[in-house]
């Protein structure tokens, strides 16, 4: 049958019980800090899901045609606006370069667009080219998005 601590703490001197109660005040605060990195880094991650699913919803569900486009300017993603607008499939985007559909009359001063040391946004009216081989007049803002 185990000593009741009481019984134990008799055995001991009284610096080891100081001890003893200091370890165990210590062993609580890092019990207690762990548990409230845990929460803070549990609920970092729950609105950073939500913020995921805001995009996630904007791109799939927004009237606006949008892309993610690598930094060399091939299409990564696009939304079902793009898709709609230019004529072309998901599938038949995606891996193609942004000047594939462009008009020819505004590539040549789109090298700006792809520059990774231009300004951080960039803005222009863009002529892209519908998949029917009409002129579609665009809008075109590149935002950059950096890895962190």
């Amino acid at each position: 049958m185990p000593l009741p601590l009481a019984s134990i703490a008799e055995f001991l001197s009284p610096q080891a019980v100081e001890w003893g109660g200091l370890l165990l005040l210590l062993a609580c605060a890092v019990a207690l800090f762990v548990w409230r990195r845990g929460k803070q880094l549990r609920q970092t991650r729950l609105r950073l899901a939500e913020s995921e699913d805001r995009f996630r919803l904007l791109f799939e569900h927004g009237g606006v045609g949008m892309a993610l486009l690598s930094s060399e300017g091939n299409f990564i993603q696009v939304n079902p606006a793009l898709v709609e607008m230019l004529g072309y499939s998901t599938s038949e985007l995606i891996g193609r370069h942004v000047l594939d559909v462009m008009s020819e009359e505004d590539r040549g001063n789109s090298n700006l667009m792809l520059d990774k040391s231009s300004a951080p946004r960039y803005e222009r009216e863009k002529r892209f080219v519908h998949r029917e081989g009409r002129s579609i007049w665009t809008r075109m803002v590149r935002v950059p998005i950096r890895d962190a």
